[in-house]
């Protein structure tokens, strides 16, 4: 799935995020683009929006996370790295 994020489109994509429906979203220019990539611009025109975003893929990805990968990453800590989302 390939994104190009507005601030009009935000309330349907935090409602695709929520649902796992854009658990795969890339960004359209490049192969190894990820979620971030899909926030850059938004994040410069509509922080806000932006933030909300984020806020829906944490969610998302704190609900994907195994239970065993919770116990393993240090108190505090909520990345990448460790949740092994992404």
């Amino acid at each position: 799935m390939a994104w190009s994020l507005t601030p009009g489109l935000v309330d349907m994509a935090v409602d695709l995020i929520r649902t796992g429906q854009a658990d795969e979203a890339r960004g359209p220019l490049a192969t190894n683009s990820d979620f971030w990539t899909l926030l850059h611009g938004l994040s410069e025109t509509a922080p806000v929006p932006a933030a909300r975003l984020v806020g829906a893929y944490l969610d998302r990805a704190r609900i994907r996370e195994p239970p065993t990968a919770a116990a393993s990453r240090p108190a505090g800590c909520f990345t990448e790295a460790w949740s092994g989302v992404g």
